[in-house]
């Protein structure tokens, strides 16, 4: 709990023994109290990263009174606002400074990763990024994300609608009227009018629905029309029947 890791921007194979005693040593005096009491940095271990080879130093702090390890957090923290005020204090360069076991509470909103010892947030939170970089440059859980109105534009496409010209009374083709025997009739396969549609809004589901409207009008019309001069034919027939009997 103890043991704090610092990882130097150096290359491993560019550490020397002489500037890891100088870090030791300006860690110690950073750490010194103002009452004067003996501070002892004590190495564990040297180590480097998998991949960039960084020097890592893991060590802990050790009270000279009273030969007993300082608390890790606390001697961290008191580091870390010691190098915010000067950066330049610990060379090489000081990339991260942690407890080697994470302790960061993460705002009590999250958890710790203990590999990259960033926080880990809960859902509808999410780290403080001013905090980060520009204040404590601790990972955290401190903020809630800003709830944003999205719009859904959607291309409304305007259906088209083809009305066949009318032809003349006579039908060919597939275009036929079945005559029954109580002189109704039923129409099959009319060529008055086409529709293509695709309804994409309630819009233009009535503007589909007022036009068939008015084509289904159009068709009652016209076979009223046609059914009127079947009628007229059917009753001149009857009447030449009746003359010629």
């Amino acid at each position: 709990m103890d043991e704090i890791e610092l990882i130097l921007n150096t290359d491993i194979k560019a550490f020397t023994s002489d500037q890891m005693s100088m870090v030791l040593k300006r860690l110690e005096l950073l750490l010194s109290g103002t009452d004067g009491q003996p501070i002892k940095v004590q190495l564990i271990k040297l180590d480097t990263t998998t991949h960039s080879r960084r020097v890592i130093l893991i060590f802990t702090v050790i009270n000279g009174n009273t030969n007993k390890c300082l608390p890790g957090l606390t001697v961290v923290k008191q580091l870390k606002q010691k190098l915010k005020t000067d950066s330049s204090l610990i060379t090489p360069e000081v990339i991260s400074l942690e407890t080697m076991v994470c302790q960061n509470e993460c705002s009590n909103h999250g958890s710790c990763d203990q590999y990259s010892k960033r926080c880990l947030c809960e859902a509808f939170w999410m780290e403080d990024l001013f905090r980060y970089h520009l204040g404590d440059r601790e990972s955290n859980c401190g903020k809630r994300p800003v709830p944003t109105k999205s719009r859904r534009y959607r291309k409304s496409n305007r259906n088209r609608y083809t009305l066949l010209e009318d032809g003349d009374d006579h039908f060919t083709g597939a275009d036929r009227i079945e005559l029954l025997a109580n002189n109704n009739f039923k129409e099959l396969n009319s060529r008055n009018a086409y529709l293509s549609a695709d309804d994409d809004s309630l819009s233009d589901t009535l503007f589909a629905n007022t036009n068939h409207n008015l084509l289904n009008n159009k068709l009652n019309s016209q076979s009223n029309e046609l059914q009127k001069r079947h009628q007229k034919s059917l009753n001149g027939l009857i009447s030449e029947r009746k003359v010629r009997a």
